[in-house]
């Protein structure tokens, strides 16, 4: 079975294995000058031997480990006086060496194919769930500006609020008593000029609304915060102070 399978082997071209011995039965199988050389080495305990070796058919991979006997090969091999256990041959292996050199060249470029492939699917692997979380992200941050600007401008309309309701009640009430006076032809100038603090008063409200830079609240009610308009003033103030003592 062992020649039929090698002979099959050769005739593919896939190189050539066969047993080998140096006291064969069949001559066929009688063991080469290396094959002899490393059979003798088995006898002293080695395990296997290969090597490259040069020849007139070019490089060749040699390969060999050795076959010991056991009950079945008494039954040939009874009259050459072997024992259990000893070395009765080798099974040798003899590949081309441009053979190897070309099965290795398409594993290895299978092989950096394959790590391409894999590499490239991990990149876009990365990059998706990059571009996804970044999204999310994004969209996260663009959220919580637009819910800070919306609170922002709550908190600003009810300073506003807060602060011009005062003067406008004010003059609201001012304004009821200019009226009565002006019917039963009293002077109205005390009303006037309240009046007009008051609405001086809104003016600088206002001035105070168009020159904020930074951002602080203060509470106007229990759970209500508010946005305080004094925060620039305060600040202008004692740059003022600080310029004047410069």
């Amino acid at each position: 079975m062992m020649r039929q399978i090698a002979e099959l082997t050769v005739q593919k071209g896939k190189g050539k294995f066969h047993v080998t011995s140096l006291k064969p039965v069949n001559p066929g199988n009688r063991a080469d000058s290396w094959e002899a050389g490393k059979l003798k080495l088995f006898e002293t305990g080695k395990k296997e031997a290969y090597e490259v070796v040069k020849d007139d058919s070019g490089e060749r991979f040699r390969y060999i480990s050795p076959l010991f006997v056991d009950a079945a090969c008494q039954k040939c091999h009874r009259q050459q006086n072997y024992k259990i256990g000893d070395v009765i041959g080798g099974i040798t292996v003899d590949l081309p060496v441009e053979a190897l050199r070309a099965a290795r060249s398409v594993t290895v470029k299978r092989s950096i194919v394959a790590y391409g492939i894999t590499g490239i699917t991990a990149l876009l692997f990365i990059v998706t769930i990059t571009w996804l979380l970044s999204k999310r992200f994004v969209s996260a941050v663009e959220r919580e500006l637009e819910n800070e600007r919306l609170r922002s401008a709550i908190q600003l309309a009810g300073a506003a609020a807060h602060e011009l309701r005062q003067p406008m009640t004010t003059i609201i009430g001012f304004a009821e008593l200019l009226n009565d006076k002006l019917s039963k032809g009293e002077s109205p100038k005390q009303e006037i000029d309240i009046i007009a603090q008051q609405c001086y008063r809104m003016d600088e409200i206002i001035k105070k609304m168009v020159k904020i830079t930074e951002y602080k609240t203060k509470t106007y009610a229990e759970d209500i915060e508010i946005f305080d308009l004094d925060i620039r003033s305060e600040n202008t103030e004692d740059n003022t102070d600080n310029g004047s003592k410069n």
